[in-house]
């Protein structure tokens, strides 16, 4: 699955449009006429007559899937699905809006990219040319976003938390974190019938004790600048394994590894720059 940069998607979009159909509405930034009794935007517009709080979608001609949902305190989030060579590519921006002053339009305000400007209409939002008319004849229909559902309804705290980019995980730490077995030479290894295969490392003596899926081991650890890591005097009890396991795998993998890497609450255990011999899961 591949991202594209909304600012290639809206040079795209620019030059598409353009070559469109030529009969359009007068731009939406043209002066707005007043009446002679009054210098007041009229009160009936689409910012003020309208419950225009919503989700809205539509197919947008060699665009793609598009959706914007607006929300309370000029929010709004901003989705395209595009499909090349039956592959979905997504595209996602979330930020404020602006209405124009006559109340009938709204421009979304991306980081990545030209704003985006909207007719607001009841149920539904037109997309405008790089002009900012919008267009006219068959094809019209074509630029409608219609309107799904209503929203809005959520605290405006709520939506902003949503906006806030991912915080990235933090590493468990390598040292007194029991690492249990998920995966084991690419293989899932999760099963009701087998015990839980794991490891946990100790500072200050260097050592690792654990269970290989049957019997308990333990032995010593030297690490190396770079998260070099080998396992030596591997020792286990002797018991009979009688339910599922993997013991002679998991314990053929620890002689093979020279490597180790965390990320959030993975550990994986490596050779080189092979794909991992194992992935842990910290508890």
């Amino acid at each position: 699955m591949k991202t594209i940069s909304l600012s290639a998607l809206a040079l795209f979009v620019v030059l598409f449009v353009a070559c469109g159909p030529n009969h359009n509405e007068p731009a939406h930034g043209s002066p707005t006429p007043l009446s002679d009794s009054t210098n007041q935007v009229d009160a009936h517009n689409a910012q003020n007559a309208l419950d225009y709080l919503g989700i809205y979608k539509g197919n947008i001609p060699e665009v793609g899937e598009v959706q914007i949902s607006l929300y309370e305190n000029n929010l709004y989030s901003y989705k395209i699905i595009i499909t090349q060579n039956n592959m979905p590519e997504f595209i996602e921006e979330k930020g404020k809006y602006t209405w124009s002053e006559d109340g009938n339009y709204i421009t979304l305000q991306a980081q990545d990219a030209a704003p985006n400007t909207y007719k607001v209409e009841e149920n539904r939002l037109i997309w405008l040319n790089e002009k900012g008319e919008v267009i006219q004849g068959e094809d019209a229909d074509l630029y409608m976003l219609k309107k799904q559902t209503e929203i809005g309804v959520e605290e405006p705290e709520a939506v902003q938390e949503k906006m806030k980019p991912a915080s990235p995980k933090k590493d468990m730490p390598f040292y007194n974190t029991r690492w249990v077995l998920v995966e084991l030479n690419g293989k899932s290894v999760k099963s009701k019938k087998m015990k839980e295969a794991f490891l946990v490392f100790e500072e200050k003596e260097k050592r690792v004790s654990g269970n290989g899926s049957c019997n308990s081991l333990n032995g010593s650890i030297e690490l190396k600048e770079g998260n070099r890591l080998t396992f030596g005097n591997i020792a286990a009890t002797k018991m009979a394994c009688i339910d599922d396991n993997v013991e002679d795998a998991f314990f053929a993998m620890l002689g093979k590894v020279d490597q180790y890497t965390i990320n959030g609450n993975t550990l994986s255990l490596n050779k080189g720059k092979m794909s991992p011999l194992a992935r842990f899961e910290g508890k």
